[in-house]
């Protein structure tokens, strides 16, 4: 095979892998100041729970800290300006709760004894609305 060939396949796999990168997106974040994490992931049309479970994968988590994904689907509507300038995880909470806000579709969560789970909300779960 040419180098052309060669090239042309390698950008093809490139774009591929971004791709796949791209399906779930982080839309905010908030990091209160012992250091629990709650992200709002926005998944793209074409992203798959396999997408949604490698995002959750590759967050930070500590043992003694917790981290909670929340997954809205493309038409969802969620507070990502007002959870980057939440000031406590209770206030981050309440405006998960908004009732004007969109369920999420999938929430992953690391507990502080370091433990996790992945939910697929479309299945009754207490981490889900």
């Amino acid at each position: 095979m040419g180098r052309a060939v060669w090239m042309a396949l390698a950008f093809i796999a490139a774009s591929a892998a971004h791709a796949q990168d791209e399906a779930v997106r982080q839309a905010a974040a908030f990091v209160s100041s012992t250091k629990d994490r709650i992200v709002i992931a926005h998944l793209t049309d074409e992203a798959t729970e396999e997408d949604a479970r490698k995002f959750a994968a590759e967050r930070e988590r500590n043992v003694g800290k917790m981290t909670a994904v929340y997954f809205y689907e493309p038409e969802a509507r969620f507070p990502a300006q007002a959870l980057t300038s939440a000031q406590s995880v209770s206030e981050a909470n309440k405006l998960l709760d908004d009732p004007d806000m969109s369920a999420w579709r999938y929430v992953f969560m690391h507990y502080k004894t370091g433990s996790s789970e992945f939910v697929d909300c479309a299945e009754p779960n207490d981490l889900c609305r």
